[in-house]
């Protein structure tokens, strides 16, 4: 797999129409934040699909950033 390419600060050269389109979609399914504020996110979205479980990824290019966010996600149901 290509490693992640290091962030810019304006992707909007970079990408097609579709491709910012897409991205925009997904984002939209994204919950971003502290863990207070994203496990109302997850309860919800819990609760509307009835699904058993949760599939998480990040693409964050800084590996050490990547490492904590899977810690605080962790967090939400290790307590």
């Amino acid at each position: 797999m290509k490693p992640l390419d290091p962030p810019v600060d304006d992707m909007n050269p970079l990408w097609s129409r579709e491709e910012a389109e897409t991205v925009g979609e997904q984002l939209a399914q994204s919950h971003v934040g502290s863990p207070a504020t994203v496990r109302p996110q997850h309860d919800d979205l819990l609760g509307r699909t009835r699904a058993p479980e949760l599939v998480s990824m990040s693409e964050t290019y800084d590996q050490a950033a990547r490492a904590r966010s899977y810690q605080l996600l962790a967090s939400l149901w290790n307590r």
